[in-house]
């Protein structure tokens, strides 16, 4: 099939200029590449999560469409920081999650 058919099916998003086509492909690599780094390293963070449900909270972070905007804007730092909210999160939950199996009244004890 050619771009055109393909576009109006839904199967690609936009055609693809040959002549940008390394350009295209470097920056889907690279957003795809980076994309994994950072669903990898989340569910090292939180191991509850899936991988579709890590990926999802990833793609929150990204703009969708433009991979090169997604590229450029990326920033580790931030990365960081948004992976560490979600290990604190996991932490907390973690802890609540043994608080409530303590007995009721181990639980005093527990807070002191």
């Amino acid at each position: 099939d050619r771009a055109g058919r393909m576009e109006a099916k839904g199967v690609i998003r936009k055609g693809l200029e040959w002549r940008r086509a390394r350009e295209f492909f470097f920056f889907r690599v690279r957003r795809r590449l980076l994309e994994q780094s950072a669903i990898n390293r989340l569910q090292a963070t939180d191991s509850s999560l899936s991988a579709a449900d890590a990926k999802k909270v990833v793609a929150s972070w990204m703009p969708e469409e433009d991979d090169k905007a997604a590229v450029s804007s990326h920033d580790a730092a931030d990365i960081e920081s948004k992976i560490e909210g979600v290990r604190v999160e996991a932490l907390k939950r973690a802890i609540r999650e043994l608080y409530e199996q303590l007995p009721e009244a181990d639980r005093a004890d527990a807070l002191s």
